[in-house]
């Protein structure tokens, strides 16, 4: 043993007092009920009754084909409680499971399967819930291991009054299990670098295989192991082994051999995790067998998928196909998607879009105590160094903070916001989450030193800043997804920034009816909706002349626009995911007033029989049916570039649906007078 190296890393501080841990404790039934309270307010997530129906279908049927690229830890956990409840489940030969269509699944599982949706809804989230809880104490003792109770308290305030926290905990996405399982592999990966013992390599290959089965993207690990790897290769410090015999081990080539025993051994329980998740079956689906070549889940998938290791993997079936098809997705979405954020539009992004997402979407108060903290840091740094050239003990007693214990979160931090930076997607606000539990554990221990140097207006500032994050988190309920910075304009002008899975999820329906209710509580006024969502409408009692949505399940009906209330999901508006993609241009315009000719011409034949036949005749079948919904599309995108440039909503839904009264004037303007906008070319 060398006898001039350091220490190993003690055992991890328990706290001063009891109190700290009821103060955590409090926090964090706080958080859950401020989730779950506002989970109960809201509808549907775009893509959460088909996640539902996919890890129901999972427990029931053993069906994998379904959003692969989400995972299926979630799927499964948000569940569990369905095997008690035994919801009715859609039958394995209905149309809708053998297409393997998972939105309409998850339509016909919640609204035409005799279910009660608010039920399926409060069952699942309360289990997404105990995952966002046990995030938080996670950071909770992470944040104690670097800078005692006081970062840690700090930390856990910063998480608990958290919007965008909340949001997610309030909802069956992939976001917070990522969280968790990402930000434990960092930690217990770091923690079995310097110690080894039973209950950090149990952990360890636990959150390992909650990560890997979370979503396919989180490989981000590898990268994140490599580096701590590195820092443990350099680094003098022996190892502490406390499997059988106890030993410390100072010879680097040993530490390096054990690591990479470990990670051999991580390697190994992932992939066997992998396929025990899959049934240690091939085919995603039972019965594989019987199917035809045209009804195989990877029939759509072209031979050459873009990547030799999924090649390679299929080929020699080394991982499940319902595993390699989640992938395939991920890899087919990497280079086109249609993008929104500040105005602009784009179909392959923008570099820091990502980082711009995250600047939109974060709290004046957290950037102020992340700023305190990067200054607490440094001073922290300085105290360390002088101390070590002076001899004295390397954490002198006014510094608070392990610099040593924070190496993993630091790496964490720069590695996945180093990869959102180079992120061109619109993935949206999601893409950004799993690296602020990180900045929260380092934002608390930046805090912590600040409050050791006693400095009473400090202090009181750090104080307010914590306050504001509070009566930011209160202020928001129940909408924590729309929370935008007040540098953008707050959530009111969220929808001039940002949409889709950064504000408008398809959630807001219930608000909508409530918003109807007390603004025409006679219903005197026709209503136009254009929905964004796989919520249903009628489920809430929402009467109202269905526009084009995303995804369009209407039933075909022609009608004009009247004077009335027009409620526009905030995506729609922006044109994501409509065939008038962008702003409006000249093409869009010249097919608008072709349409516009033709059925007015239409019309005009509607009181003589023999005019209408003869100009049916003209045409192959169905041709007026498909130019009306051409022209529906049309009119939706023209009305939406007008009241962008002239009027601006009356009101909303939840910051997500927004609503305009438009008169006959106004329609008038919008549809039949010169646009306002018109750009050259197409997107």
């Amino acid at each position: 043993m060398n006898n001039d190296a350091p220490p190993p890393p003690a055992r991890l501080p328990r706290g001063d007092s009891p109190w700290v841990n009821l103060a955590a404790a409090a926090l964090l039934a706080l958080y859950a009920v401020m989730a779950l309270a506002a989970s109960i307010r809201k509808g549907p997530a775009f893509d959460e009754s088909a996640q539902l129906a996919a890890g129901y279908n999972i427990w029931e049927q053993h069906d994998f084909r379904l959003l692969g690229a989400n995972g299926d830890f979630l799927k499964r956990w948000a569940t569990l409680p369905f095997l008690i409840s035994h919801p009715h489940a859609v039958p394995a030969d209905s149309p809708e499971t053998q297409s393997g269509s998972a939105n309409e699944l998850g339509f016909r599982f919640f609204f035409q399967s005799d279910n009660h949706p608010e039920l399926l809804l409060l069952q699942s989230r309360a289990m997404v819930v105990l995952l966002g809880v046990a995030l938080g104490w996670l950071i909770f003792v992470c944040a104690r291991a670097i800078s005692g109770p006081v970062g840690a308290l700090a930390a856990l305030v910063i998480y608990t009054f958290s919007p965008n926290m909340l949001a997610f905990s309030a909802m069956v996405t992939t976001e917070i299990p990522l969280c968790l399982a990402l930000l434990g592999s960092t930690w217990c990966l770091w923690r079995l670098l310097n110690r080894v013992t039973w209950g950090w390599l149990v952990l360890s290959l636990g959150f390992l295989v909650m990560l890997t089965l979370s979503r396919p993207s989180a490989l981000v690990i590898f990268p994140i192991a490599l580096l701590l790897l590195l820092v443990r290769f350099f680094s003098n410090r022996p190892l502490d082994w406390r499997l059988g015999r106890p030993r410390i081990i100072s010879s680097r080539a040993t530490r390096m051999g054990i690591a990479a025993g470990l990670a051999v051994l991580h390697g190994v329980v992932a992939w066997a995790a992998v396929w025990a998740n899959y049934d240690f079956r091939y085919a995603a689906v039972p019965n594989a067998h019987l199917l035809t070549a045209a009804e195989s889940p990877g029939a759509s998938l072209a031979p050459d998928t873009g990547s030799a290791f999924l090649d390679w993997a299929r080929t020699a079936h080394f991982l499940p196909e319902g595993f390699l098809n989640g992938a395939q997705v991920l890899l087919d979405t990497r280079d086109v998607r249609q993008n929104f954020l500040d105005g602009d539009w784009a179909v392959h992004g923008w570099s820091g879009f990502l980082l711009a997402v995250a600047w939109e979407k974060t709290s004046p108060a957290l950037l102020a105590i992340l700023g305190i903290g990067l200054w607490g840091w440094g001073n922290s740094l300085l105290g360390a160094w002088q101390a070590r050239r002076k001899d004295t003990a390397a954490t002198p007693p006014s510094n608070p903070i392990n610099h040593y214990e924070a190496i993993p979160f630091l790496i964490l931090t720069v590695v996945y916001f180093s990869l959102v930076a180079a992120q061109t997607l619109n993935f949206g606000q999601r893409s950004v989450l799993p690296g602020f539990p990180a900045l929260y554990i380092l934002g608390g221990a930046g805090a912590a030193w600040v409050w050791s140097q006693r400095a009473k207006w400090v202090r009181a500032l750090l104080v307010v800043l914590l306050l504001w994050r509070t009566v930011e988190a209160i202020v928001i309920y129940p909408n924590y997804l729309a929370y935008f910075n007040p540098f953008v304009g707050g959530p009111a002008e969220g929808y001039q920034h940002l949409v889709d899975k950064s504000l408008d999820w398809g959630m807001d329906l219930p608000s909508l009816k409530t918003f109807l209710d007390r603004a025409d509580p006679n219903h005197t006024q026709p209503v136009y909706l254009a929905y964004f969502g796989t919520d249903d409408p009628a489920h809430y009692g929402i009467d109202a002349e269905r526009l084009p949505g995303y995804p369009d399940w209407r039933k075909p009906k022609y009608y004009s626009l009247q004077p009335g209330y027009y409620a526009i999901s905030a995506t729609l508006h922006q044109t994501l995911y409509t065939s008038t993609f962008g702003p409006w241009n000249v093409a869009y315009e010249e097919e608008y007033q072709d349409c516009l000719r033709q059925l007015q011409e239409f019309d005009r034949t509607e009181n003589d029989a023999a005019a209408r036949q003869a100009l049916i005749a003209q045409h192959p079948p169905n041709y007026y049916e498909t130019l009306y919904a051409k022209f529906e599309r049309l009119r939706l995108g023209r009305l939406t570039s007008w009241l962008r440039h002239h009027k601006p909503p009356d009101a909303s839904a939840g910051y997500s649906i927004l609503i305009w009264k438009l008169n006959l004037d106004e329609l008038s303007a919008a549809l039949l007078f010169p646009p306002s906008e018109l750009a050259e070319h197409p997107m």
